[in-house]
C-alpha cells in the first residue's frame, strides 16, 4: 500500500530533522495531549468490554471461557459494522458532537450494562458486550486510533477485580476515561470541513 501524497510531502520536509519526536513534544504539546485524552475513553471501552469482561466472567461469574469468547466474537461482528457507521455519522454531523454523544452513551452503559453480566445467562452477557463494542465501534469511527492510555483499562480493571469482585469499580474507571474524551473534544476544534493541505505546520489550536 502506498503512502498518501500528504504523508510523503511531510516526510520529505522533515527528512533533515534529527529528533522528530523531540520536535513534536517541544512544539506540539497541546495537540499531543488532546489526541491522547480524546482517544483514551474509546480504547478503554474496548478493553473493558472484551479483555476485562473475559476475566470477570470466567473468574467471578464462573462462565466457561468458550462461552464468553463466543459472546465476544458475536459482539466483534457488530463492532466491525459500527466502525464505518461511526465514520459516516462523523462526516455528516461532525466528529465532536458524534464523539461526545457516543461517549455519554458509553458512560451510561458502563454503569447500567456491566452489572447485568452477573446474571450469567449467555443471551444477557452477549447483549451487554454487543452494545459495549458497538458503541466502541461508533466512537472509533469518529476519531483516529491511539493505544496509549486506553490499553491500561484491562490492567486497572483486573487489579480492581482482585480487590473488589464487582464490575462497578471498572465501570467507574471507564466513566473517568470517558470524561477525558469529552473534555478533549470540547477543548478541540471541529475538523469535518478541514482540508489537511490547509493545516499549517504548527498546530492552530483545533483538531
Amino acid at each position: 500500500m502506498e503512502e498518501s501524497p500528504l504523508f510523503l510531502a511531510a516526510r520529505e520536509s522533515a527528512s533533515g530533522t534529527r529528533a522528530p519526536i523531540k520536535t513534536v513534544l517541544r512544539d506540539h504539546r497541546k495537540p499531543v495531549l488532546i489526541a491522547a485524552l480524546a482517544n483514551v475513553g474509546g480504547k478503554a471501552t474496548y478493553y473493558t468490554f472484551s479483555i476485562f469482561l473475559i476475566s470477570y466472567l470466567t473468574q467471578i461469574v464462573h462462565l466457561p471461557k468458550n462461552t464468553v469468547l463466543s459472546a465476544v466474537i458475536i459482539a466483534s461482528v457488530c463492532q466491525v459494522v459500527a466502525i464505518p457507521t461511526g465514520g459516516l455519522l462523523a462526516d455528516r454531523f461532525g466528529r465532536r458532537p458524534c464523539t461526545i454523544v457516543v461517549a455519554v452513551l458509553i458512560a451510561v452503559w458502563a454503569l447500567v450494562g456491566l452489572p447485568l453480566v452477573d446474571d450469567g445467562r449467555f443471551a444477557v452477557v452477549t447483549f451487554v458486550i454487543v452494545v459495549g463494542l458497538a458503541l466502541h465501534g461508533l466512537i472509533t469511527g469518529a476519531q483516529s486510533a491511539t493505544i496509549v492510555g486506553g490499553s491500561l483499562a484491562p490492567v486497572v480493571g483486573v487489579a480492581l477485580l482482585h480487590r473488589f469482585p464487582s464490575t462497578v469499580p471498572a465501570a467507574l474507571f471507564l466513566c473517568a476515561t470517558i470524561v477525558c474524551t469529552v473534555v478533549a473534544f470540547l477543548w478541540a476544534g471541529e475538523t469535518r470541513h478541514r482540508d489537511l493541505r490547509d493545516i499549517s505546520t504548527r498546530y492552530p489550536g483545533g483538531m
